[in-house]
């Protein structure tokens, strides 16, 4: 394929706003779980130490920074099941119950980052919500309810969380704060039982 000079810059353009987007993502949950910011899953705001932030407020500012999947992405996720997407879900749950009975209490943060990698469903969660939000299978109030990184909702939430929890115990992290890696990855089951509870409510 032939790109010219302003299709391969807008690419390089495109590829650094999504690392910025994640990278983004990553640090609001790192706030979050230190306890530097107050946060409520409902809509309604908390003020703490003069500072006021809600679940809605986090997830506009995310969605402010552009972003464009690439065609590698869309074409992976239309290949994917429905019901195999729903699958990944419910197993991903399981990867996250996995970590907090296993490596948890053991505090092996390496051992929970390279299962999270091997095991690879949590890894899938975004891919696999949004084959789901594209099927006829889920009605318009439910995919509203799941919603995306760049839409209100519990999907959103579990991308926050699990970002979050990433990082506390990622390579450049010496020393993770055990109770944000607690409080991360019981918020993520949160969200993610959310998500999984919509889409059985719609026969899956």
């Amino acid at each position: 394929f032939f790109f010219s000079d302003l299709a391969i810059k807008t690419l390089q353009s495109n590829t650094k706003m999504h690392y910025l987007r994640v990278m983004l993502t990553s640090l609001v949950a790192i706030l979050l779980l230190h306890g530097n910011f107050s946060f409520d899953l409902s809509p309604y705001p908390i003020n703490r130490q003069n500072y006021i932030v809600d679940r809605q407020v986090v997830l506009k500012k995310i969605a402010l920074i552009p972003f464009i999947w690439s065609q590698g992405i869309t074409l992976a996720e239309a290949k994917v099941n429905p019901n195999d997407a729903f699958a990944g879900l419910v197993k991903a749950r399981v990867e996250l119950e996995t970590a907090s009975n296993t490596f948890l209490p053991k505090k092996n943060y390496k051992g929970m980052r390279e299962y999270f990698l091997t095991s690879s469903n949590m890894e899938k969660y975004e891919e696999n919500a949004n084959v789901l939000l594209a099927s006829k299978q889920l009605d318009a109030e439910s995919k509203k309810d799941i919603g995306t990184i760049r839409r209100y909702g519990v999907g959103a939430d579990v991308i926050i969380m699990y970002g979050g929890l990433k990082s506390e115990i990622g390579e450049e992290n010496e020393a993770p704060d055990y109770s944000a890696v607690k409080k991360a990855l019981k918020l993520t089951m949160n969200s993610l039982d959310e998500v999984i509870a919509i889409c059985r409510s719609n026969g899956f």
